[in-house]
């Protein structure tokens, strides 16, 4: 894909009446259960929203609306190809057993629409972030970044020595290492304000 001019970033997901929806089911029984019920609840707003199973994640760039992802790496194309863009993190492990996260991912494909992803690891999660999403929902929907991570994928050491390393002085020496990197991660991961700083 090319894009030919920079993307005009709008955090929130607007839900006109003239917006077309996609709400992308994944194959697991309680993930298309959190995709059913988040369908009902757009239908409730008066949002027009399209359901469909388990799409082809070419749905994604197609789309000529916002498209809710609801998934993981597991159970969703459309999920299995954020995760290999690097825009997801979601599987079978993170956010771990009961977890979820909800996040709006402002129009990565520029297309000119924002995708949200509800995804989790567990039927547990799945409950959750439904319960999330439908209690964020509203027209324009509010920009995302609801997380509850039970579980990282990185070790508890590893972790702690993330967050206890201070960052080099200078721009460029945090550039020149990894350690920018391990601290932004972690802070995608968890949602550490102390991280985010």
């Amino acid at each position: 894909m090319h894009i030919e001019r920079p993307r005009t970033i709008e955090p929130e997901t607007q839900l006109n009446a003239a917006t077309q929806l996609l709400v992308a089911a994944p194959r697991s029984g309680h993930g298309r259960t959190a995709a059913e019920r988040i369908h009902r609840a757009l239908w409730d707003i008066n949002a027009h929203a399209e359901f469909l199973d388990d799409p082809p994640a070419d749905a994604l760039t197609a789309a000529d609306g916002p498209v809710i992802v609801v998934g993981n790496l597991s159970d969703s194309r459309c999920v299995r190809d954020l995760y290999f863009r690097f825009l997801c993190a979601t599987d079978l492990w993170y956010p771990g057993p009961g977890g979820f996260e909800l996040r709006t991912l402002c129009d990565p494909f520029g297309t000119g629409c924002n995708v949200i992803h509800a995804g989790y690891s567990d039927a547990d999660g799945a409950d959750a972030v439904t319960e999330a999403f439908c209690s964020r929902l509203d027209d324009p929907i509010p920009h995302l970044a609801v997380l509850e991570v039970t579980r990282l994928p990185l070790s508890s050491r590893e972790a702690a020595q993330v967050r206890a390393e201070p960052l080099l002085p200078t721009a460029w020496q945090i550039a020149n290492t990894m350690q920018g990197d391990q601290k932004g991660y972690l802070y995608y991961l968890t949602g550490e304000p102390e991280l985010g700083a």
